[in-house]
Protein backbone atom coordinates (compact mmCIF):
# COMPACT_ATOMS: atom_id res chain seq x y z
CA UNK A 1 0.00 0.00 0.00
CA UNK A 2 1.49 3.77 -0.97
CA UNK A 3 0.95 5.86 1.84
CA UNK A 4 2.53 9.60 2.77
CA UNK A 5 4.25 10.31 5.70
CA UNK A 6 3.73 13.27 6.58
CA UNK A 7 5.87 14.40 9.82
CA UNK A 8 8.75 13.21 7.33
CA UNK A 9 7.32 14.22 4.24
CA UNK A 10 8.20 11.11 2.29
CA UNK A 11 6.70 8.87 0.09
CA UNK A 12 6.58 5.08 1.10
CA UNK A 13 5.02 1.58 1.03
CA UNK A 14 3.72 -0.38 3.78
CA UNK A 15 2.69 -4.47 3.30
CA UNK A 16 0.44 -3.96 6.85
CA UNK A 17 -2.17 -1.93 7.81
CA UNK A 18 -0.56 -2.55 11.27
CA UNK A 19 2.47 0.09 10.16
CA UNK A 20 -0.04 2.56 10.09
CA UNK A 21 0.49 5.45 12.57
CA UNK A 22 -1.12 8.77 12.88
CA UNK A 23 1.59 10.40 10.82
CA UNK A 24 0.78 7.69 8.26
CA UNK A 25 -2.17 8.63 5.11
CA UNK A 26 -3.00 6.30 2.66
CA UNK A 27 -3.20 7.07 -0.72
CA UNK A 28 -3.39 6.10 -4.52
CA UNK A 29 -1.01 6.51 -7.02
CA UNK A 30 -2.50 9.89 -8.33
CA UNK A 31 -2.50 11.00 -5.47
CA UNK A 32 1.09 10.16 -4.99
CA UNK A 33 1.46 11.78 -8.18
CA UNK A 34 0.03 14.87 -6.74
CA UNK A 35 2.20 14.71 -3.44
CA UNK A 36 5.39 14.31 -5.18
CA UNK A 37 4.62 17.75 -7.24
CA UNK A 38 3.90 19.69 -4.09
CA UNK A 39 7.16 18.37 -2.94
CA UNK A 40 8.84 19.12 -5.77
CA UNK A 41 7.85 22.51 -5.70
CA UNK A 42 8.49 23.14 -2.02
CA UNK A 43 4.80 22.72 -1.28
CA UNK A 44 3.24 22.53 2.31
CA UNK A 45 0.81 20.07 3.58
CA UNK A 46 -1.85 20.07 6.39
CA UNK A 47 -4.21 17.96 7.84
CA UNK A 48 -7.80 19.81 7.31
CA UNK A 49 -10.72 19.44 10.06
CA UNK A 50 -12.26 16.43 8.30
CA UNK A 51 -8.68 14.45 8.69
CA UNK A 52 -8.04 15.04 5.37
CA UNK A 53 -4.65 16.33 3.85
CA UNK A 54 -4.31 18.94 2.01
CA UNK A 55 -1.44 20.29 -0.16
CA UNK A 56 -0.81 23.94 -0.91
CA UNK A 57 0.69 23.58 -4.10
CA UNK A 58 3.57 25.85 -5.57
CA UNK A 59 3.94 29.34 -3.86
CA UNK A 60 2.55 31.72 -6.33
CA UNK A 61 5.44 33.77 -6.89
CA UNK A 62 8.77 34.06 -5.24
CA UNK A 63 7.36 37.36 -2.23
CA UNK A 64 4.55 35.12 -0.54
CA UNK A 65 5.39 33.05 2.27
CA UNK A 66 2.83 30.33 3.43
CA UNK A 67 1.24 31.04 6.54
CA UNK A 68 0.48 27.56 8.80
CA UNK A 69 -2.38 29.23 11.02
CA UNK A 70 -4.36 30.20 7.51
CA UNK A 71 -2.69 27.62 5.62
CA UNK A 72 -2.75 30.07 2.24
CA UNK A 73 0.09 31.82 0.78
CA UNK A 74 0.60 35.51 2.27
CA UNK A 75 2.52 38.53 0.86
CA UNK A 76 5.67 39.05 2.29
CA UNK A 77 5.50 43.45 1.79
CA UNK A 78 9.86 43.27 2.10
CA UNK A 79 10.05 40.62 -0.25
CA UNK A 80 7.58 42.08 -2.98
CA UNK A 81 9.46 45.20 -2.38
CA UNK A 82 12.60 44.11 -2.84
CA UNK A 83 11.27 42.04 -5.76
CA UNK A 84 9.52 44.93 -7.11
CA UNK A 85 12.37 47.25 -7.49
CA UNK A 86 14.90 44.27 -8.69
CA UNK A 87 12.45 43.53 -11.66
CA UNK A 88 12.24 47.19 -12.60
CA UNK A 89 15.94 47.48 -13.01
CA UNK A 90 15.69 44.46 -15.12
CA UNK A 91 12.77 45.89 -17.34
CA UNK A 92 14.85 48.83 -17.28
CA UNK A 93 17.84 47.23 -18.87
CA UNK A 94 15.85 45.41 -21.51
CA UNK A 95 14.04 48.92 -22.37
CA UNK A 96 17.56 49.99 -23.29
CA UNK A 97 18.45 47.36 -25.23
CA UNK A 98 15.66 48.04 -27.10
CA UNK A 99 15.96 51.57 -27.46
CA UNK A 100 19.60 50.57 -29.02
CA UNK A 101 17.87 48.00 -31.29
CA UNK A 102 15.91 50.78 -32.70
CA UNK A 103 18.73 53.00 -33.13
CA UNK A 104 20.21 51.02 -35.35
CA UNK A 105 17.39 49.82 -37.33
CA UNK A 106 17.18 52.38 -40.05
CA UNK A 107 15.12 55.59 -40.67
CA UNK A 108 13.14 55.92 -43.74
CA UNK A 109 13.61 59.36 -46.09
CA UNK A 110 12.31 60.48 -49.08
CA UNK A 111 14.76 60.64 -51.67
CA UNK A 112 13.81 61.89 -55.71
CA UNK A 113 10.21 61.28 -54.33
CA UNK A 114 10.61 57.88 -53.04
CA UNK A 115 10.75 56.41 -49.91
CA UNK A 116 14.39 54.72 -49.08
CA UNK A 117 15.44 53.15 -46.26
CA UNK A 118 18.86 54.14 -44.59
CA UNK A 119 21.13 52.12 -42.15
CA UNK A 120 21.54 54.11 -38.59
CA UNK A 121 24.14 51.52 -37.60
CA UNK A 122 27.51 52.96 -35.80
CA UNK A 123 29.84 52.36 -38.73
CA UNK A 124 27.25 53.86 -41.37
CA UNK A 125 27.04 56.67 -39.62
CA UNK A 126 30.84 57.52 -39.82
CA UNK A 127 30.72 56.83 -43.27
CA UNK A 128 28.03 59.40 -43.35
CA UNK A 129 29.86 62.08 -41.88
CA UNK A 130 33.25 61.19 -44.14
CA UNK A 131 30.95 61.55 -46.81
CA UNK A 132 29.78 64.73 -46.19
CA UNK A 133 33.24 65.94 -45.52
CA UNK A 134 33.98 64.66 -49.02
CA UNK A 135 30.94 66.19 -50.44
CA UNK A 136 31.41 69.75 -48.97
CA UNK A 137 34.84 69.35 -51.28
CA UNK A 138 32.81 68.69 -54.13
CA UNK A 139 29.36 70.60 -53.98
CA UNK A 140 28.65 69.80 -57.26
CA UNK A 141 29.17 65.76 -57.43
CA UNK A 142 26.09 63.45 -56.46
CA UNK A 143 27.35 59.89 -55.06
CA UNK A 144 26.19 56.50 -54.91
CA UNK A 145 24.87 55.15 -51.67
CA UNK A 146 23.35 51.70 -51.14
CA UNK A 147 19.77 51.77 -49.04
CA UNK A 148 19.32 49.01 -46.71
CA UNK A 149 16.99 47.42 -49.40
CA UNK A 150 19.84 46.54 -51.29
CA UNK A 151 18.60 49.58 -53.86
CA UNK A 152 20.75 52.46 -55.13
CA UNK A 153 20.42 56.15 -54.90
CA UNK A 154 22.04 59.25 -55.70
CA UNK A 155 22.56 61.95 -53.21
CA UNK A 156 24.17 64.88 -52.36
CA UNK A 157 25.66 67.41 -50.18
CA UNK A 158 22.32 68.41 -48.91
CA UNK A 159 20.08 65.02 -49.32
CA UNK A 160 22.99 63.96 -46.99
CA UNK A 161 23.05 66.58 -44.56
CA UNK A 162 19.08 66.08 -44.48
CA UNK A 163 19.75 62.15 -43.73
CA UNK A 164 22.28 62.94 -40.63
CA UNK A 165 19.37 65.58 -38.93
CA UNK A 166 16.59 62.99 -39.63
CA UNK A 167 18.73 60.84 -37.89
CA UNK A 168 19.47 63.04 -35.07
CA UNK A 169 15.77 63.86 -34.94
CA UNK A 170 14.44 60.53 -34.76
CA UNK A 171 17.24 59.34 -32.43
CA UNK A 172 16.34 62.10 -30.04
CA UNK A 173 12.17 60.74 -30.30
CA UNK A 174 13.70 57.36 -29.49
CA UNK A 175 15.33 58.42 -26.47
CA UNK A 176 12.44 60.15 -25.30
CA UNK A 177 10.38 57.21 -25.72
CA UNK A 178 12.45 55.29 -23.80
CA UNK A 179 12.16 57.81 -21.12
CA UNK A 180 8.57 57.71 -21.23
CA UNK A 181 8.69 54.24 -20.87
CA UNK A 182 10.99 54.20 -17.48
CA UNK A 183 8.58 57.29 -16.07
CA UNK A 184 5.41 54.47 -16.85
CA UNK A 185 7.62 51.73 -15.12
CA UNK A 186 8.39 53.63 -11.99
CA UNK A 187 4.30 54.68 -11.15
CA UNK A 188 3.86 51.03 -11.25
CA UNK A 189 3.01 49.51 -7.69
CA UNK A 190 0.77 46.64 -8.90
CA UNK A 191 3.66 43.17 -9.37
CA UNK A 192 1.37 41.73 -11.97
CA UNK A 193 1.52 45.24 -14.12
CA UNK A 194 4.83 45.31 -13.71
CA UNK A 195 5.43 41.14 -14.80
CA UNK A 196 3.27 42.17 -18.12
CA UNK A 197 5.17 45.52 -18.22
CA UNK A 198 5.49 45.80 -22.56
CA UNK A 199 9.11 46.63 -23.86
CA UNK A 200 8.34 46.32 -27.26
CA UNK A 201 5.36 48.58 -28.65
CA UNK A 202 4.74 51.98 -29.54
CA UNK A 203 8.52 53.00 -30.58
CA UNK A 204 9.10 54.54 -34.15
CA UNK A 205 9.09 53.06 -37.59
CA UNK A 206 11.71 50.62 -37.98
CA UNK A 207 12.64 48.77 -41.45
CA UNK A 208 11.72 45.36 -42.03
CA UNK A 209 12.31 43.00 -44.84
Amino acid sequence: MRVFLLNSKLLSEINRKEEITDDTYLITDQEADLIQQNLDNNGHFWVDENKQLRLSGKAPNTYSDWDNETHTWVVNQSKLASYIQEKKKLIWEEIKKERERILQSGVKMIVNGEPKWFHTDITSQISYDRAKVYLENHKDEHITWKTMDNTFVQIGLQELNDLTNHIFIVGQRVFQIAETKKHKLDSLTDPNLIDSFDIKSDWVEIYSK
